[in-house]
């Protein structure tokens, strides 16, 4: 029966669609994390600065919406979402804070590109709307 139990919580937290937040800034980072989680208490975010921990992170997780900006601690948006691509195998919806990528980007498209400097409640509103989109299709 434990092991049973420890199956079933397993498969909850596996089961969780979340939102993947990676920033350049740590602040901007637990901004857009908080914001996200008190617009809805039903949404899971986790936001990193580490791109490869983002990606570890990330194989082991749903993801259902992922934010990142242009330019992040050691790589840019593009190889990010490249190196992405390659290791993990959910193809969430992408919000892009900065400016918008290369041609280079075929494997993905951006949903939504918002400015730098945006307000994490901003952030917030539009990771709601493409997960509302997506409930209602």
């Amino acid at each position: 029966m434990k092991q049973l139990h420890e199956l079933y919580k397993h498969l909850v937290a596996t089961q969780k669609e979340y939102t993947l937040i990676i920033t350049n800034n740590p602040q901007d980072a637990m901004d857009y994390e908080t914001s996200i989680i008190h617009r809805n208490k039903d949404y899971y975010a986790k936001s990193f600065i580490n791109e490869l921990s983002a990606i570890k992170w990330a194989m082991k997780s749903c993801v259902k919406v992922l934010v990142v900006e242009d330019i992040l601690q050691t790589t840019n948006a593009t190889r990010f979402l490249n190196a992405y691509h390659n290791n993990v195998i959910d193809k969430p919806k992408i919000i892009l804070i900065g400016d918008p990528l290369n041609d280079k980007t075929k494997d993905y498209k951006t949903t939504k590109n918002l400015p730098k400097n945006i307000s994490s409640s901003i952030v917030a509103k539009t990771v709601q709307e493409l997960l509302n989109t997506k409930n209602r299709s």
